[in-house]
C-alpha cells in the first residue's frame, strides 16, 4: 500500500518527502530524483531524464536493455560475456562507481531536485 502511495506521488509529481536522508539532513541524496526519471523514460523523454538524474537515465537507457539481452542470452544457453576479474580490477570498478555516484550527487546538488 506504501508503495502505491509514493508511485502515485511519484507519477502526479506532488507528494511528501519520503527519502529519510532528506529528512533528516534536508539535502537531496545521491539518487534522488530516479522515480522522476524513470518516468521520463518510461514517458519517453529521456533528456528531462537526464536533466533530472543522469546517473538513472543512463542506468535505464543503457544498462537496462544491456541487462536484459544478457538474461536472454543466458536463458538461450549462451553466455554472452564471461570475464574474469582480478582483484585490482575489481577494486578499481568499485572506485569508479563511487566516483560516478558522487559526480551524480554532486550534479543533484547543485541543479537543486
Amino acid at each position: 500500500m506504501l508503495l502505491g502511495l509514493i508511485a502515485a506521488a511519484a507519477a502526479t509529481g506532488g507528494g511528501p518527502v519520503v527519502c529519510p536522508f532528506r529528512l533528516v539532513t534536508g539535502l537531496p541524496c545521491p539518487t534522488c530524483g530516479m522515480v522522476r526519471a524513470t518516468r521520463h523514460v518510461l514517458n519517453g523523454e529521456p533528456a528531462d531524464a537526464w536533466r533530472t538524474n543522469p546517473l538513472d537515465a543512463a542506468t535505464l537507457l543503457i544498462g537496462a536493455p544491456l541487462a536484459a539481452c544478457l538474461l536472454i542470452a543466458n536463458r538461450l544457453g549462451r553466455w554472452a560475456v564471461r570475464m574474469r576479474v582480478s582483484r585490482t580490477e575489481r577494486r578499481m570498478l568499485w572506485i569508479s562507481a563511487a566516483l560516478l555516484l558522487g559526480a551524480n550527487w554532486a550534479y543533484v546538488l547543485r541543479s537543486g531536485i
